[in-house]
């Protein structure tokens, strides 16, 4: 008997269909071919559909005798509720995740997907772990397998907050309640997770505000458990410091240990009995200790069950009653200012200035991205200026360090503008001769000058000693006013003179001005009061015609300002313009400091030191390599934090230089562990090498356990410095007298070299056709 004709006999219909391919198969084809689809005997279950809407379900059992005993239940209201059931969690906010007992993710709905930066079929029939950072993904198939073996339940049932992992690898806050499940008797587990990133931004935030009150602040949750707290909450009782951490005790608890220490004879039971109530509101306890100390204590309830205590110590106040008063107002607008803070805290996210993280975080990523391959080209440049070069190749490098140098700079402010803005400008205070400056800017300018068949003069006194300040921003100030004069100048001439006053013998203080006329054509009347505008020129045609942003002469005018001096033009249109800026700046004396000394001498002041390089940049290690083993260093490189941290496990080093990002363990990760194996790990001198240079980077690297910062693009004198610094200055040179390893030639290897030819060949074209710098 066919089997669609068996089946259709059970409907009222009689309509029942059957999956396309089985309608011409007997009863029992059909069921020895269902039992083999399924891998399992007799009975087959199923279920279809009617063209009525309802759904059957449909049991075939075998009979001992032969035959077949069917069981037909009407599975249309099951059907519905597994569909609303779906529903209802497709349109979850929070993510659903199920999984079988192998750890197979079987259900995922679209929260998740979203959550963790997936598809949603991409993580269907994937394992869970995939959405979990190390070490807990390891760890999750032992934990599900010791489970399953044993019964032992320890996060089943339990809401916990842990760490989840997203597609690109960033891992975020979530909390977590995982259940298990049974379905038509098949063993699971549904976990359902809460993104915690905005509650943690939102706790940081109050924790900082509760810092910078000077009374005890303590949040509590419904379960009388303290969530948050101030410094002064512990620090007014020796005996809740012995407790910590605090977090998470029961109020009780706490209560009862200051009870039980500084409570007056009777007063203790009265505190506790006025601490207990959870009646929506406030409550005011103000009870002598002890030592006489009394403390006022505000607590409010809020609807949400949780418990804001405000303590502060009254003492002065109880015994100047006319005063007491004063400090209950101040206490109530200071519990009233809480209590808004406590009631909105998870919203405060959303007034954050976002546009000024969103800038940071820009300025800070571009600075690292091109910093990176600057380091390159300025590191191999000075790697280069140490091998055998004839005087032209000599000059050619020199241009290429001198050309990376200001480009940094440039950059440097290009990036940072917020820090122009706010007059945070880092200024370096070094000694440096002006004429050197000016010769240089006129140097890397001469090309351009001489293609427009200009004369480029520079005019600075025989007489003018040393300075103190910062070259690098004076040159960039001069290469900017000098750029521009070259640019709007056809023919004629470009002069640059300074002039000098020594302004007061006693201070030693030198008063310069720096003049930069051009023969050009001039600035129109009109234009001049905008010169000094960020992203304006003379007019619309200038960008079209010269180039340029019009930011160059805004930097300038804020660099100046910054270090102290003024700066302004003269021009007539027709017929050319002057530019000036003037400083005082303090004279060098004879003798340079130890500071100063340690810049010039780094190499001769190090003996060779046996060096640990943590950096995942091949050519970065090629750059430290070549600048470091010509001084005699001995240099052991890894690739990553992991192995910076076997690698000291296994050899002794007197210092090691670590990269800040790197894959499978970063800088400031790998630090931690060091620090963290104690003994003689913990005063391992380690210097953070990093393209990071945003304003206080060098602060935060600091507080992480570096003991001193070098930037990206690395200078020799600036690492070796460092070095000199973190293992002392005054170190003997080479035991044995010799010179040391810095003054031999270096040989570059093949590549090395290959790659030196090819830098040099891009850059000489580049120099050929460069243009006159942007404004």
């Amino acid at each position: 008997m066919p089997y669609l004709a068996f089946v259709r006999q059970l409907f009222e219909d009689g309509q029942a269909t059957l999956p396309s391919g089985l309608e011409d198969l007997t009863v029992g084809q059909f069921l020895e071919r269902r039992a083999r689809e399924r891998k399992t005997r007799l009975p087959v279950r199923y279920v279809y559909p009617a063209q009525n809407g309802r759904w059957t379900e449909v049991v075939d059992r075998p009979l001992d005798g032969g035959g077949i005993m069917t069981l037909r239940v009407d599975a249309t209201e099951n059907r519905r509720i597994q569909e609303s059931l779906h529903a209802l969690v497709d349109s979850m906010v929070d993510a659903v995740v199920t999984i079988d007992v192998r750890g197979t993710i079987t259900m995922a709905n679209p929260a998740t997907a979203r959550m963790f930066g997936y598809q949603a079929m991409e993580l269907l029939g994937q394992n869970v772990s995939i959405l979990m950072p190390n070490p807990d993904a390891t760890e999750h198939g032992r934990n599900l397998g010791d489970y399953l073996r044993t019964g032992k339940a320890k996060v089943i049932g339990i809401g916990r907050s842990v760490v989840a992992r997203r597609k690109d690898g960033s891992t975020f806050p979530v909390h977590l309640s995982v259940n298990e499940m049974h379905v038509h008797g098949a063993r699971g587990f549904v976990g359902v997770m809460h993104d915690l990133t905005d509650l943690r931004r939102a706790e940081e935030r109050l924790r900082a505000a509760f810092e910078v009150i000077g009374s005890g602040l303590a949040l509590y949750d419904r379960d009388d458990r303290l969530l948050i707290h101030n410094r002064r909450y512990a620090e007014d009782f020796p005996e809740l410091l012995a407790m910590a951490p605090l977090e998470g005790r029961l109020r009780r608890d706490i209560v009862e240990c200051v009870v039980r220490s500084h409570s007056s004879d009777g007063h203790g039971r009265r505190i506790e009995a006025a601490m207990q109530p959870r009646d929506f509101g406030e409550r005011r306890i103000s009870e002598p200790i002890k030592d006489g100390r009394v403390f006022a204590v505000i607590q409010h309830v809020t609807r949400s069950g949780d418990r804001l205590v405000v303590r502060s110590d009254i003492t002065a106040d109880r015994r100047a009653m006319e005063q007491l008063e004063s400090s209950h107002r101040r206490l109530e607008a200071q519990a009233a200012e809480l209590r808004f803070l406590a009631e909105s805290y998870a919203e405060a996210r959303d007034r954050a200035e976002a546009a000024d993280l969103a800038k940071s975080e820009f300025l800070a990523t571009m600075s690292h991205e091109i910093r990176t391959p600057l380091n390159g080209v300025i590191g191999l440049a000075q790697v280069l200026q140490a091998t055998r070069l004839d005087e032209f190749q000599r000059e050619q490098v020199a241009a290429i360090v001198d050309s990376g140098r200001l480009l940094l700079a440039l950059i440097n402010d290009i990036l940072d503008l917020s820090k122009l803005d706010s007059g945070r400008v880092e200024l370096e205070s070094v000694r440096f001769s002006l004429a050197d400056v000016a010769n240089r800017v006129a140097g890397n300018l001469a090309d351009i000058a001489a293609a427009k068949r200009l004369t480029l003069a520079v005019d600075v006194p025989g007489h003018l000693p040393d300075l103190i300040g910062d070259p690098t921003r004076i040159q960039q100030v001069l290469f900017n006013l000098v750029g521009n004069a070259l640019k709007f100048t056809a023919k004629g001439e470009v002069a640059v003179k300074v002039k000098v006053a020594i302004e007061n013998e006693t201070s030693r203080r030198c008063g310069l001005r720096v003049v930069v006329s051009d023969s050009g054509i001039g600035i129109p009347i009109e234009a001049q009061g905008r010169l000094f505008r960020r992203f304006s020129q003379a007019d619309s045609t200038t960008t079209r015609r010269y180039g340029g942003t019009g930011l160059g002469l805004a930097i300038c005018r804020q660099l100046i300002e910054t270090m102290g001096g003024h700066i302004g033009f003269d021009s007539e249109p027709g017929k050319g313009s002057t530019f000036w800026f003037t400083l005082s700046l303090p004279v060098a004396g004879p003798e340079t400091s130890p500071a100063l000394e340690a810049q010039r001498s780094g190499a001769a002041a190090l003996r060779p030191l046996r060096v640990l390089v943590a950096e995942d940049n091949a050519i970065n290690r090629k750059v430290i390599t070549g600048l470091l083993s010509a001084h005699g260093h001995d240099l052991t490189l890894v690739e990553n934090g992991a192995e910076a941290l076997s690698a000291v496990q296994r050899s002794v080093f007197d210092l090691v230089l670590m990269d800040v990002h790197m894959p499978v363990m970063d800088g400031p990760s790998a630090v931690a562990e060091i620090r963290a194996l104690g003994g003689g790990y913990r005063d391992l001198q380690i210097i953070a090498l990093t393209a990071d240079a945003m304003q206080g980077d060098r602060e935060r690297f600091l507080s992480l356990g570096m003991n001193d910062y070098v930037s990206k693009p690395i200078e020799l004198d600036q690492l070796l410095a460092a070095m000199a610094r973190v293992t002392g200055s005054a170190m003997p040179v080479l035991a044995n007298g010799t010179k040391p390893a810095a003054s031999a030639p270096i040989v570059l290897d093949g590549e090395q070299a290959e790659a030196m030819s090819d830098l040099l060949t891009a850059l000489n074209s580049a120099t050929k056709e460069s243009k006159p710098p942007l404004s």
